[in-house]
């Protein structure tokens, strides 16, 4: 019997076909004689791989600047940071914006200035009360001098030369200034006083800002009042203003700073320094003329923060502070300590000697605030003593001695002397005249009267 062999193979393959298509039945297992069949199972074709594009060409070498192109616009970034783009998994802290991603390569920001905008238009409206009338004054005593012509600066008419009435004022630590009031000022009584309202606010300045001061020009008109040039500028009708409103001491205190300040630290490199690094001025004027007031404006509101804080309102200091910092460490470093500016101030006096020092026949004799002292004097017989008081408090010159006898005040009593006040006396007779003052006591001095002539 032939097998036809095609016939077997097709069998075989059906057999084959059909043991895959029940692979996997779980019915098998209880068919008997299969207890130990094998379990097929069925295999499906694998998924496609993906083709992959390629996303950078080549890498970069550490030197090379690369360019990501992005909406028509181009982004140069280190090398690193594409790097780390690519080749990170870690979620980016973007804060809910996917287009914005934080670095750590931002530029560190410039220090803003803790104030927006200068506080003040003005430093000189800031406050009345930096320098105030019952503040001591090293002004004590003003010699009438001859007349003679001098060049001096008028706001009405520019630079004139005329004769003026002279003076010459001396102060408790030494310096001296010549003032030169003009004429149109009908006498040198009014003259003196005019220059005497002055001369006892200048005297309130701290001898820094009095150092460099040669000479003081006063001129009728209202006209505002100027600093530098080694001079103090006045016109008397602008300072009547100021008094007024209560600014004439702050209005010196300003110009002053132009006169002795200005020339030794405008342009130096720490002033400089400090203006930059305060990034602020101190008032609108300051700001729109850096290189001419910015000391003259910043150095009043120093002197108040240093010296005088307790007449300044907490929140003007604040304001000051915040402002100026670095000015104010500026001053602190360049300015000397101004704690003791009267306290060493003491009434000139001639060296002592056995010999009697002669005296001018118009003597100004000054009080001092600090001492309270009336100095003793020689005079010759015949000659004028005159006590002119130029402190801020009340005194008297009367003859005798406090609580003596009845004839006290019998020769001499000037009476209540206010600021600027004169009381006159001639010594016609030698001898001892002792004096003192009835609303302080404890001044007390001797007129000595000697006649040369013997």
């Amino acid at each position: 019997m032939k097998i036809n062999v095609r016939i077997i193979l097709i069998g075989v393959m059906a057999s084959i076909l059909s043991i895959n298509t029940f692979a996997c039945d779980s019915s098998l297992n209880e068919k008997p004689g299969l207890e130990e069949s094998v379990n097929f199972v069925q295999h499906k074709p694998p998924t496609p791989m993906p083709t992959l594009n390629k996303v950078v060409e080549s890498v970069a070498t550490p030197v090379e600047q690369l360019s990501i192109e992005l909406q028509q616009s181009s982004i140069e970034i280190c090398p690193c940071d594409i790097k780390f783009a690519i080749t990170s998994s870690k979620p980016m802290d973007v804060d809910d914006k996917p287009e914005e991603m934080h670095t750590d390569l931002s530029p560190t920001p410039t220090t803003k200035p803790l104030v927006e905008s200068p506080p003040f238009y003005g430093t000189l409206f800031v406050s009345s009360e930096i320098l105030v009338s019952t503040d001591p004054t090293a002004f004590y005593e003003l010699e009438k001098i001859k007349d003679s012509p001098r060049t001096m600066y008028d706001r009405r008419k520019g630079w004139i030369t005329l004769t003026p009435h002279l003076f010459k004022a001396r102060f408790l630590d030494g310096l001296t200034i010549e003032v030169q009031v003009n004429p149109e000022f009908k006498n040198a009584v009014t003259a003196e006083e005019v220059a005497l309202k002055y001369l006892k606010v200048i005297g309130q300045l701290p001898t820094l800002l009095r150092k460099d001061v040669e000479t003081i020009w006063i001129h009728e008109g209202d006209e505002l009042f100027g600093g530098g040039n080694n001079n103090l500028l006045i016109h008397h009708g602008q300072g009547l203003i100021y008094e007024t409103q209560g600014l004439l001491e702050e209005v010196f205190l300003h110009e002053a700073v132009h006169t002795s300040l200005d020339n030794d630290h405008l342009s130096t490199p720490g002033w400089l320094k400090a203006q930059q690094d305060d990034g602020q001025f101190i008032s609108d004027y300051a700001k729109e003329f850096p290189s001419s007031e910015d000391i003259s404006e910043s150095f009043p509101m120093y002197f108040a923060l240093r010296y005088k804080a307790s007449r300044i309102e907490t929140h003007i200091l604040k304001l000051i502070e915040n402002t100026i910092p670095n000015r104010i460490e500026y001053f602190d470093k360049s300015i000397p300590d101004l704690t003791e500016m009267l306290d060493s101030f003491e009434t000139p006096t001639s060296e002592s000697t056995n010999t009697p020092t002669p005296i001018a026949k118009e003597l100004v004799v000054g009080i001092n605030i600090k001492n309270y002292e009336f100095p003793d004097i020689s005079i010759d017989v015949g000659e004028v003593v005159q006590w002119k008081n130029l402190d801020l408090y009340t005194h008297s010159a009367t003859s005798g001695i406090w609580g003596g006898e009845d004839d006290t005040g019998d020769l001499w009593d000037s009476g209540k002397l206010t600021f600027g006040n004169v009381f006159e006396f001639k010594f016609t007779v030698e001898g001892e005249y002792p004096y003192f003052c009835r609303i302080h006591p404890g001044m007390k001095g001797v007129v000595r009267v000697l006649d040369s002539s013997k």
